[in-house]
C-alpha cells in the first residue's frame, strides 16, 4: 500500500478513535472542550469544573493485518525526537481498539514510572512505523492489563464515530464547493 494512503487511513482511524473514546467519556459525564492537533495531547474535557486531557492511541492493525500479536505498542520517540508517551503532556493515555470493543487507560505518569522501573515488562522496538522512524516499547495485553484500567467500549461507539467523521468531512467538502465560503484575498 502507497505509504500517504496508509499514513491518511492510519489518521482517519486515529480521529475516529478519539470520538468513540469522547462519546464515551460524555456518557460519564465529561464535556468536550476541544480536540487538539498537537502532540501535546489529543482531547481536552472538563468534569466538575476540572479540566483533564487524554492522549488516544486507536489500533487497527491487527485486524486490518489479519493476524493477532495482542501488544500494545507504545511509541517513544520518531525522528530522534521525543514523541507518544513521552512527548505528550496529557494526563491520561487511552489505548484503543475499537474491534475488539476494548481500551486500556492509565495515567501517563503511571505509564512513564512503568517504562522506567519495570522496564521487564516491555521489548524495545527500532525502526518501527513511519518509515522505521519511530521506537517504542512493546508490552503484551495480557500484562498490561494488570496495570492498565480495561474499559468496554461498546462498538456502536466506533460505529457512530465512523458515521460522524463521514458527514462532517462531506459538510466540509461540499462548504469548499460554495463560492460564498472561499476567502478572497
Amino acid at each position: 500500500m502507497d505509504y500517504n494512503l496508509k499514513f491518511s487511513n492510519q489518521l482517519k482511524d486515529g480521529q475516529k478513535g478519539e470520538i468513540a473514546i469522547m462519546q464515551y467519556l460524555a456518557k460519564k459525564g465529561y464535556k468536550l472542550i476541544h480536540f487538539n492537533d498537537t502532540m501535546d495531547y489529543d482531547i481536552l474535557l472538563e468534569k466538575n469544573g476540572i479540566e483533564t486531557t487524554v492522549e488516544i492511541k486507536t489500533d487497527r492493525y491487527e485486524t486490518l493485518k489479519g493476524f493477532k500479536t495482542n501488544n500494545l505498542f507504545l511509541e517513544v520517540m520518531c525522528n530522534g525526537k521525543a514523541s507518544g508517551v513521552i512527548g505528550t503532556k496529557a494526563i491520561y493515555f487511552i489505548y484503543y481498539y475499537p474491534d475488539y470493543e476494548k481500551c486500556y487507560m492509565i495515567t501517563i505518569n503511571e505509564l512513564r514510572h512503568l517504562l522506567q522501573y519495570q522496564p521487564g515488562l516491555f521489548i524495545r522496538k527500532s525502526h518501527s512505523g513511519d518509515k522505521g522512524r519511530v521506537t517504542g516499547y512493546v508490552i503484551n495485553r495480557d500484562i498490561a492489563k494488570n496495570y492498565f484500567k480495561v474499559i468496554d467500549i461498546p462498538m456502536e461507539n466506533w460505529e457512530w464515530a465512523n458515521d460522524y467523521y463521514e458527514r462532517k468531512k462531506r459538510e466540509f467538502e461540499n462548504s469548499l464547493k460554495n463560492p460564498n465560503n472561499i476567502c478572497h484575498l
